[in-house]
């Protein structure tokens, strides 16, 4: 198996606390008293106890065109912008329409259910979670896993009667790195939506989560599925 060169430093992981979840929500119209705050805080310390330490550590998650801190830095990021264009929607499709060596996978999850806006947080949480995991059928190390769940932060649009937050993140990942070199690279792309009709009472929440993903073991298989997307991003 052929190694990966990619200069990593040690980079404290984005966490996600009471402060950065009210900031994040601040703005739109989901309320959150105290109490539920600590409540989704909670439930995110239950999703982090779901994924056992492991050596699969993110060095990105990207929100738009902000990249939170996760537990790894790339130097310069040319793997982090490689990795995040290839599973972006448009170049992940024509790499699997296109090309039969293409290893990427998708996944799609979907509930809805009659809950506080606290519990379909958890929810949403734990279905972005199970999209990720699924993807790329790997375990991520647990300040990963927070890192990834600072990345969903709501961007409301309005629509007849319904409240619809929604938006993409991507993680990228790296296997049994040393700080120079690693086994493998991955990332997962999450376009992920929580909508509720605020005419109807109790409130149905309905979420979806769908993950594009993909697990590199050779250098030259990266590179080449990247020349392939090379004016599509």
């Amino acid at each position: 198996m052929n190694k990966f060169d990619i200069a990593l430093s040690d980079c404290n992981a984005n966490q996600l606390t009471d402060f950065y979840l009210q900031k994040a929500i601040d703005g739109t119209s989901i309320k959150l008293t105290n109490s539920e705050i600590e409540t989704i805080i909670r439930y995110k310390n239950d999703i982090r106890k779901m994924s056992a330490p492991c050596k699969y550590k993110s060095f990105g998650v990207g929100v738009g065109s902000n990249v939170l801190n996760g537990e790894w830095k790339e130097d310069g990021g040319i793997y982090l912008q490689k990795l995040s264009g290839i599973v972006s929607k448009g170049a992940f499709c024509y790499l699997r329409n296109e090309s039969k060596q293409f290893k990427g996978s998708e996944t799609n999850e979907e509930l809805s259910a009659k809950d506080t806006v606290a519990e379909s947080v958890k929810k949403l949480y734990f279905t972005i979670y199970v999209a990720v995991a699924s993807a790329v059928k790997k375990s991520i190390n647990p300040d990963s896993i927070e890192a990834l769940l600072c990345g969903i932060i709501p961007k409301e649009a309005t629509g007849k009667n319904k409240n619809i937050f929604n938006s993409n993140l991507f993680v990228v990942f790296a296997n049994n790195a040393d700080g120079q070199t690693a086994d493998g690279l991955g990332a997962a792309s999450i376009d992920w939506s929580l909508t509720y009709d605020y005419a109807k009472t109790p409130r149905i929440y309905r979420i979806t989560a769908v993950c594009r993903s993909i697990y590199y073991t050779q250098p030259d298989e990266l590179e080449s599925d990247y020349q392939k997307i090379q004016g599509r991003l």
